[in-house]
């Protein structure tokens, strides 16, 4: 670093074990039926659409009225690998060129990596049960510049990542290719995964953000102090990403339930006494 620039960075890793489960005493994977199913077709469910998905539990009949005896003991005590770990890397950047200019950097890239395969009772609990996230990066910039004046232009870039979402169904007696041989104990199984995790994302969000502020000197003979007026433009370049979409396969699957806010002006001041 310099008297103008810093610049500072770190690797981080976190791996959490011990990790819990609830087990009821009165059940074993063995208490349960699995069974197929055919996905429903849709084009926007890619190569899932039409195939055939296993691995789904239905619990044995004889089995529903018992009491649930449950204990929370450790997942190392089952078979299968329960664990979790993030790595990630970040990098800051401070400079100042002149008096009147500044500028932040920074970025954060990471990913999680979890395996929740303990089998413990419901064996449908392997469906999927390992979660490999991809390396996605947040970025971000601000500055200003201070004009003559009192008058001064920030803003503020931001990369914000996408939100993954895992698309689901709900099975019943009725749902193609099922060949489970009886009816479902529960009528239907609700958001049943239809896909591995990190199959399905939104939109990334870039985003600018603007402020001018005006400075202006108060002194009088009881106050000594400064009034800022500020007018601030969010999303400045009015980018509309999908934030959300809907997971249910169904008629509205894959539809956007929320966008990000339009643009905006936001009016504000500050007294600093």
């Amino acid at each position: 670093s310099s008297d103008l620039i810093s610049l500072e960075g770190g690797y981080f890793r976190r791996t959490f074990g011990h990790q819990t489960v609830t087990n009821n005493l009165d059940i074993t994977p063995a208490d349960f039926t699995t069974f197929c199913i055919t996905t429903p077709t849709d084009p926007n469910l890619g190569k899932a659409s039409g195939s055939q998905l296993c691995g789904l539990a239905d619990i044995n009949p004889a089995k529903v009225a018992l009491t649930n005896h449950q204990q929370i003991t450790f997942a190392n005590n089952f078979a299968g690998q329960t664990s979790q770990t993030y790595d990630g890397f970040d990098l800051n950047v401070n400079a100042r060129p002149t008096r009147r200019f500044f500028l932040l950097a920074g970025l954060s890239i990471g990913r999680t990596i979890a395996k929740n395969c303990a089998v413990v009772d419901n064996p449908q609990s392997l469906l999927f049960c390992a979660s490999d996230q991809p390396f996605q990066g947040s970025y971000r910039v601000s500055g200003g510049y201070n004009f003559p004046w009192k008058l001064q232009l920030s803003g503020v870039y931001q990369s914000i990542p996408p939100a993954s979402f895992q698309p689901t169904d709900t099975v019943s007696a009725t749902s193609p290719g099922i060949t489970l041989g009886r009816p479902i104990v529960e009528g239907s199984l609700t958001n049943v995964p239809v896909v591995a995790p990190y199959t399905f994302f939104t939109d990334r969000v870039n985003q600018v953000d603007l402020r001018v502020t005006k400075t202006i000197p108060i002194e009088t003979a009881r106050v000594k102090g400064r009034l800022e007026l500020m007018v601030d433009l969010y999303n400045a370049f009015n980018t509309s990403p999908v934030l959300t979409r809907t997971a249910l396969l169904g008629p509205g699957f894959y539809a956007p339930t929320s966008i990000l806010q339009s643009a905006f002006v936001k009016l504000g001041g500050r007294f600093t006494f």
